[in-house]
């Protein structure tokens, strides 16, 4: 299963409901219902100005499993749990040209918050990858140097469930080529921006 948000997402999970999106996990069954993983939105990212289409999924059975998430159970660049500190982490995995079962190029931005964010705000404590880029898995692209993550409108309560909202927000960064989650001295970099427009789900927070 591709990203941490898949079984966490690769480490970030039924309702009888719309396609749009699940409501509150249920009990496994045997089978994925009809419609799974339920689409959350949409991303465009782009390389270097060349745009390709991405999608957010909801993958949670039995547990909260979305790709889009605001939870604190992370620990906050070192400092411990964001619980700890009374931190939130915004996860935002997205799947290239609408295929949930993607093993290439999977887009996960994290970004790190005071507060649980209710409107629009920006934070600068953000990590970017591309997974397996090109397919090979041993390869990606990570942020180096500075990284900006722009919520242009979030709002908690979607369809009557505390635990779904909705957000926009773009993200903006250089990404450089890395092998095994380490940069490749002399690697190539890239300007990545994210345009995103989906549901978010509220994991325990």
């Amino acid at each position: 299963m591709p990203l941490s948000c898949r079984a966490m997402l690769l480490a970030l999970a039924l309702l009888p409901a719309a396609a749009a999106t699940a409501q509150e996990p249920q009990a496994i069954s045997p089978d994925p219902p009809e419609g799974y993983p339920w689409v959350l939105g949409e991303a465009s990212i782009s390389l270097d100005g060349a745009p390709r289409s991405y999608t957010t999924f909801d993958f949670s059975i039995g547990a909260f499993d979305a790709s889009v998430q605001f939870r604190d159970h992370y620990d906050c660049s070192g400092d411990g749990s964001c619980k700890a500190t009374g931190r939130f982490l915004l996860s935002l995995g997205a799947y290239p040209d609408g295929n949930p079962d993607a093993e290439a190029d999977i887009v996960v931005v994290q970004g790190i918050f005071d507060k649980l964010p209710d409107g629009p705000k920006r934070t600068r404590n953000v990590t970017v990858e591309i997974r397996n880029l090109g397919g090979q898995s041993d390869r990606s692209l990570m942020a180096k140097g500075p990284a900006k993550l722009t919520l242009t409108s979030v709002k908690r309560g979607k369809d009557g469930s505390d635990s779904y909202g909705r957000l926009s927000a773009t993200v903006t960064a250089r990404v450089c080529e890395a092998r095994d989650e380490a940069l490749i001295p002399g690697g190539a970099c890239h300007d990545f921006k994210a345009i995103y427009e989906t549901d978010v789900q509220y994991d325990s927070v």
